[in-house]
């Protein structure tokens, strides 16, 4: 099985450690780098929780690197928890005495590589890419073979606006810049994310592998499904009318990470992608332009945008990749 060269840009974050067990529990992955940047809960958190994370999940040798806080500085503990893990960092591997080196150490570790052999994914705050863009842009466009976001929404709502996701929320500005850097873009938006969910049973599937793996991810998923059963079911859910509660959580990160591998579960289109970098309401929106003959009329840069997912193969493998991981590890 021909292995690939991935690098992950992520705020734990409880489903940024889903994604995290899913890579770990796939053999088809080499991690070359873990970057952390602030969003979920502030930079110092997420960098903890990252190596700790890598460190539970059997990837303690996996380089760990401590990006930047994003330009806006919006944090989501009311999701997530006051420690980014639903109250579960304290009980993670602690991190190494000697700290972590910084995202710039990705300017040595690339030129190591072949040329247009890494997949990125971004599961937070575009803040470390746009900073790395700034710093060593032939060096990157070189190198990366694909850049995997997961951040925005087409037309489902908001989830810190009516119109706004919480990843280009919290640094529009770099968001727009790495869309119109020329890099070999996909986007994984609300639209889909919205629609991948897991349960507390199958949280108790995970549970019962009796491991530190398992026992953890079903805490995340645990909290995942509390979250979303405190402020109701999502429009995308069938009980949205009744405003019962669904017993489910929404695992954005998680298909993202399955969309790195898996593309072929998901209809891709091409469209034009702006962000609105300013306004007290539309700050942080993600445009599209969709008229009829838009790739001939529009200036904006095109990136392949995820409409469409199969969901129930999509929500099997994400769970196969975790068992397989909770069962090892």
């Amino acid at each position: 099985m021909k292995s690939q060269l991935l690098i992950v840009d992520t705020d734990p974050g409880l489903d940024d450690a889903l994604a995290l067990a899913v890579f770990a529990g796939s053999p088809e992955v080499r991690l070359a780098a873990a970057c952390a940047v602030g969003g979920n809960v502030p930079l110092a958190q997420t960098a903890k929780n990252l190596d700790g994370l890598m460190r539970l999940f059997g990837l303690p040798d996996v380089p760990v690197l401590r990006g930047w806080d994003p330009h806006r500085g919006l944090n989501a503990p009311e999701v997530h928890g006051g420690d980014g893990l639903a109250n579960y960092a304290k009980r993670l591997p602690k991190i190494s005495a000697r700290g972590l080196p910084s995202a710039t150490e990705l300017e040595r570790l690339l030129p190591l590589v072949p040329d247009a052999s890494v997949h990125l994914l971004t599961l937070g705050p575009l803040t470390n890419l746009a900073r790395l863009l700034q710093r060593a842009p032939r060096l990157l466009k070189r190198k990366l073979k694909s850049v995997t976001v997961m951040g925005g929404g087409l037309t489902d709502p908001g989830n810190v606006a009516p119109l706004i996701e919480f990843n280009v929320a919290c640094d529009p500005r770099a968001c727009d810049e790495v869309l119109c850097a020329g890099l070999p873009l996909r986007i994984v938006p609300l639209d889909v994310t919205h629609r991948v969910t897991l349960s507390n049973a199958h949280a108790a599937q995970l549970a019962r592998k009796g491991t530190p793996a398992g026992r953890a991810l079903a805490h995340f998923i645990r909290g995942l499904v509390k979250f979303q059963d405190y402020i109701g079911p999502s429009a995308r859910d069938g009980l949205f009318a009744s405003g019962k509660k669904g017993g489910y959580g929404i695992v954005h990160d998680a298909l993202a990470a399955c969309a790195v591998l898996r593309p072929d579960f998901f209809t891709w289109e091409s469209l034009p992608l702006r962000v609105e970098t300013r306004g007290e309401f539309t700050a942080g929106q993600l445009l599209s332009d969709r008229r009829p003959g838009r790739h001939r009329a529009s200036k904006w840069p095109c990136s392949r945008v995820a409409v469409d997912v199969q969901v129930k193969a999509a929500r099997a493998w994400i769970m196969a990749r975790m068992l397989a991981l909770a069962s090892s590890k």
